[in-house]
């Protein structure tokens, strides 16, 4: 059985994927939680990038989703993400 310290050991990123993954987990400390779009806002990422870094750190139990929101830019329920 992994435990927490073996899923971030785990993550395999490049230098720039690892300051992301630490700009995201700032935010979140930072701000709250947040879904993909005000993220990628905030932080002045693409979209596709915040989506590739939030799985990694969900998969790694760094983050989760905490519950689901209505975002009315779009017309659906997106995750919310927090830290875990």
């Amino acid at each position: 059985m992994s435990t927490r310290s073996d899923s971030l050991a785990a993550i395999r990123s490049s230098g720039a994927a690892q300051t992301q993954q630490a700009r995201i987990v700032e935010a979140l400390r930072d701000v709250g939680p947040l879904i993909k779009d005000e993220l990628a806002t905030l932080l002045d990422m693409r979209h596709s990038s915040v989506t590739a870094r939030l799985n990694e750190l969900v998969n790694a139990e760094v983050v989760k989703v905490a519950t689901l929101v209505f975002n009315p830019a779009t017309n659906r329920n997106v995750s919310q993400y927090a830290l875990a």
